[in-house]
């Protein structure tokens, strides 16, 4: 009998620079059963929906299977709350797919393409969820570098978004 896959609750803390470029960090943990996955992100966070500072946002933005048994669900933390931490700025190298709509799951992925996929999702939300659209409301900074980061945000396969990026400068951070 084959054994379950393990979970991993992966939180992407996103804050906006002086600049207006965004950096991330990400954290992550295995999931335990007893914990639903929301919390189980709140909990990698340190935050008490209680506590919490107006305008923080917990969403699941992605999932992914990381061979040879692990599903790693993705959540979006943000403003983050550990803004003295190392980060690292969002280049624009854009959401990656596999190219096949069979077969979603991209064959190459890294740390700024789930960022990327994360940001753009929120800019979505900023404009369509009402709880995500009062939370952007309160940090305007952040979620104007979300919105615009997740417009202009390509999406293709690991080489053509490579690809874009190499052609608008792949190491320049984005501005607003």
């Amino acid at each position: 009998m084959q054994s379950a896959a393990a979970v991993v609750v992966e939180v992407f803390f996103l804050r906006v620079l002086s600049d207006g470029a965004l950096a991330y960090r990400a954290e992550q943990r295995p999931w335990s059963p007893g914990r639903t996955p929301d919390q189980a992100a709140l909990d990698l966070a340190a935050l008490a929906p209680a506590a919490a500072a107006p305008g923080t946002v917990s969403h699941s933005t992605s999932w992914r299977f990381v061979p040879p048994d692990q599903v790693v669900l993705t959540y979006a933390v943000l403003p983050d709350p550990e803004p003295a931490r190392a980060a690292t700025p969002l280049i624009a190298a854009g959401v990656v797919c596999s190219g096949d709509a069979l077969l979603p799951a991209p064959p190459e992925m890294h740390d700024h393409h789930i960022a990327a996929h994360a940001v753009r999702h929120l800019g979505y939300l900023a404009k369509h969820d009402p709880a995500v659209r009062a939370a952007a409301e309160t940090q305007p900074d952040l979620w104007t570098a979300i919105v615009a980061y997740g417009e202009r945000t390509p999406v293709g396969t690991h080489g053509e978004v490579h690809a874009l990026a190499g052609a608008r400068d792949a190491h320049a951070v984005p501005t607003r």
